[in-house]
């Protein structure tokens, strides 16, 4: 079973969003209130088997708190079974896999191609709020035979529920936990056999008995006939005082509340006990829970969705959990903050969420066409997926202005109060390729795939002189929403050293280069000695460590005038700005 759209209406933060998987799997990134768990929760609540033993929709689940209209998250559900297109016969309908789309009844069965036609079922989660009762009801129908103006809804029972292979997977979860719904659970009943009903009956009898055999002991039975003696023949009523029992139910007396206080129990070779899990450490008890998360997201045929992949995970169990369930999940929804797990995905199984004008909107990526087209697409994802929590892109040329602008930013927001990219949503990134080295010839490119993302971006070029270094300046121009633009013959060595004293320049340069063992001059003076400086800083790649190295209003003025212009284009400011 496969999600081919989604199409989410008044619910939550969205108003409306009509969403189609470009890949395999659903990758949500974007910027934070974007409405990633948004997504997740929708799609949860239409597949979940339990929809109506989730706890109610409150005010909150209608967007704008817009009670009056029913809030609604519909899917079309793909590559079904047999077993499901058996079930859903009158219910199907007809996807045309390459224009991505519903088709209506085809007027010749020959037309029916089976590599671009393929059945489908909607399902539709609906909630409704009640002004009388002032409280929400909320059920899931088929779409196709449900008439929301006649208010006929064709609901799904619980045995058809069960029929769509869906598990909400929390890797930070208790692990082997046997609650129904749980993905514990899941794997237990995917499994083969067919005695889970039996061994559960069992669990609770035996516990049964030993709270019996327990109470009937001769101290217990004692102490509690001392509690029952004075008030036996009251809590009678009328009936036999012998027969007033006081005994002891295992957490309740349900099944679910005896589960629930199952604990998860480890035992390694080194052990002499089977020690509860959480006494193992905190690197053994994420090994289990990835595991799990694996093995359920594993099953055959099955959606499964994730909130917040990594949020409790180091990046190098984020990196396998993420790699691993990409390679081994039919199909995933999964949203995340963290690069380490949306770099394991295809480009085209990205999807980035943003906020434009009020509204939440989804950009999905276009499936590359050729192989170079993929590899290059790729390696432009990798560099973007750092900022993706970013409403703004702010893309330099090479990893050194990268590093160069980020500290003298840095400096100006604590010496002289300016704010920082990160108080407007913006991040910096640089154009390097895998090599590290920069240019301005790839920022177009990439300004192009961070706009089709979503991004505001700003492109920030040295001043190289000629008709070359003139037309990629204009190209990152056109393909930017503004452009910062050092003056010709200015880079970035100019922009770290302008208008700052000689004196100052030549003090901080025979620290810099005792401390990497590098010679210089310390009797240059004048324009031999910026020379040497800018020659030096370009070898050896400090720049980052030249501003940090300035004392306090020794600031460069080319480097000032070039971040006020970064703000300035991040705060709304289009076109070129000149520093």
């Amino acid at each position: 079973m496969r999600v081919r759209q989604l199409h989410i209406r008044n619910f939550r933060g969205f108003s409306a969003l009509e969403l189609r998987p470009g890949g395999t799997h659903c990758v949500l990134v974007g910027e934070p209130g974007a409405g990633r768990s948004d997504i997740i929760e929708g799609l949860s609540r239409v597949l979940a088997l339990d929809v109506a033993s989730n706890a109610l929709p409150d005010e909150y689940d209608f967007n704008d708190r817009r009670l009056t209209q029913r809030a609604e998250v519909e899917i079309t559900l793909g590559d079904l079974s047999e077993e499901m297109k058996h079930t859903f016969l009158d219910r199907l309908e007809l996807w045309n896999g390459e224009a991505a789309t519903l088709v209506g009844e085809l007027a010749d069965a020959q037309d029916m191609d089976a590599e671009r036609f393929e059945a489908v079922v909607r399902i539709c989660y609906r909630a409704q709020w009640s002004e009388v009762e002032e409280a929400a009801t909320h059920w899931v129908d088929f779409a196709k035979t449900s008439d929301p103006a006649t208010e006929s809804w064709d609901r799904l029972g619980r045995a058809q529920r069960a029929l769509l292979p869906f598990v909400r997977l929390r890797p930070s979860s208790r692990t082997l936990e046997l609650a129904p719904g749980t993905a514990f659970r899941h794997l237990v009943e995917a499994a083969a056999g067919d005695d889970l009903a039996a061994a559960l009956e069992a669990l609770a009898d035996a516990l049964e008995q030993s709270a019996d055999r327990f109470a009937t002991s001769e101290q217990v039975r004692a102490a509690m006939e001392t509690i029952l003696g004075p008030v036996r023949s009251s809590l009678a009523r009328g009936g036999n005082p012998v027969d007033v029992n006081l005994g002891f139910l295992v957490h309740g007396g349900s099944l679910f509340g005896v589960l629930r206080t199952l604990e998860t129990a480890l035992q390694l070779p080194s052990d002499s006990l089977r020690l509860p899990l959480l006494r193992h450490g905190s690197s053994t008890v994420t090994a289990i829970r990835v595991a799990q998360a694996l093995a359920v997201a594993a099953l055959p045929g099955a959606v499964a969705a994730i909130d917040d992949l990594g949020e409790d995970l180091d990046s190098p169990a984020t990196e396998t959990l993420a790699t691993v369930l990409a390679r081994t999940s039919n199909q995933l929804f999964l949203s995340t903050r963290r690069a380490a797990a949306a770099a394991a995905f295809e480009v085209d199984d990205l999807v980035r969420l943003a906020r434009v004008d009020g509204r939440r909107v989804a950009y999905v990526q276009r499936p590359p066409r050729t192989r170079k087209e993929r590899s290059t697409a790729r390696q432009m994802a990798l560099q973007l997926l750092p900022a993706m929590t970013a409403r703004t892109l702010v893309i330099v040329e090479g990893p050194h202005d990268s590093a160069g602008y980020g500290s003298l930013g840095r400096r100006l927001c604590l010496e002289e109060g300016d704010p920082l990219l990160a108080d407007f949503g913006a991040t910096m990134i640089d154009a390097g390729g895998s090599s590290g080295s920069g240019g301005v010839g790839r920022i177009p490119a990439l300004t192009v795939m961070a706009r089709r993302m979503g991004f505001r971006v700003v492109a920030v070029v040295d001043g190289d002189p000629g008709p070359r270094g003139a037309m990629e300046a204009l190209a990152a121009a056109e393909a930017a929403n503004a452009l910062v633009r050092l003056p010709v013959h200015d880079a970035l060595e100019n922009a770290l050293t302008d208008g700052v004293a000689e004196d100052v320049i030549r003090d901080v340069m025979v620290e810099l280069c005792a401390e990497h063992a590098v010679a210089f001059d310390a009797g240059l003076a004048g324009k031999d000695l910026l020379d040497a400086v800018r020659k030096i800083l370009k070898k050896e790649q400090v720049h980052a460590q030249l501003v940090d190295a300035l004392p306090e209003g020794h600031l460069p003025d080319l480097g000032r005038r070039v971040m006020h212009g970064i703000i300035a284009a991040v705060m709304g400011q289009d076109g070129i700005i000149d520093s």
